[in-house]
Parts: C-alpha cells; structure tokens; sequence
C-alpha cells in the first residue's frame, strides 16, 4: 500500500471519528482540525469540555494519523463501530458483521491475511467505514 492510500484511508477514518462537538462549535475552521490525544474532560481552547465517551484520539491532519500503526487509536474506532450496533472480532483473523444470529449475519469486512493484527484490523475499519457510508448517503 502507498503511502497516499494510507494517507487517504487515514482520512476517511478521521472523518468518521469527527467529535460530535466538532461541527456545533466552530463553523469558521475547516477540517483538518489539529488537535491530537484528545481525552475526555479536557478543555480545548474556543471549545470548552470535551464530552464524557467522546473519542480519545482525533486529529484532522490525515500524514500524522496512526490508525494503521497503534491500537491507541484505531481502538476507540472499533469502539464506535460497536456502538453504532455492529460487530466486530479480532483474532486470527478480523471480521466485522452486523449480527450475533448466524441465519442473519451479514459480513461486512473479513480478513485473514498474514500480515500484522493491526493492519488487518485497521483495513477492516476501512472497509465496513466505505460500506456504512454507502449505507447512510
């Protein structure tokens, strides 16, 4: 993979993991925003607290992103793609499907490579963030 296509993926990661407040509080600064190891309850200048379950890390600068590379931060996205009722299974392999119920489940994103953990996982975001997006257009 290039690094423009991790760059890009990165991206449409980042995206994904917009803090809700991100929107509602400062339309004059576009995206990216440069704000990196967010945690909960700190005060961001101009923005106040952040929300208590907000996302621990977001940065809008996609050629420092580390989603592909540190489970600090393609962690909380797992996280969210749980709490959006989906799920997901890391082990040998990385799955993400949209039911428990054999009969009903639907494979989203399904790797079984050798190739690291991480980036197997962090593909799998990629893929079901394409496919949710497509969803919800």
């Amino acid at each position: 993979m290039t690094q423009e296509q991790i760059t890009e993926n990165n991206k449409l990661i980042g995206e994904f993991m917009k803090p809700s407040w991100y929107d509602k509080r400062r339309k004059d600064y576009p995206f990216p925003f440069p704000v990196i190891e967010i945690v909960p309850e700190d005060d961001i200048i101009g923005y106040g607290k952040v929300p208590e379950g907000e996302i621990k890390h977001f940065s809008g600068q996609p050629d420092i992103m580390k989603y592909h590379t540190d489970w600090n931060w393609i962690m909380p996205v797992v996280s969210k793609i749980e709490s959006l009722g989906y799920y997901v299974m890391i082990n040998r392999w990385v799955v993400i499907y949209t039911s428990e119920q054999d009969d009903a489940k639907e494979i989203i994103a399904l790797y079984q490579r050798k190739i690291p953990k991480i980036e197997m996982t962090w593909l799998a975001v990629v893929d079901f963030i394409e496919w949710f997006n497509k969803q919800n257009k």
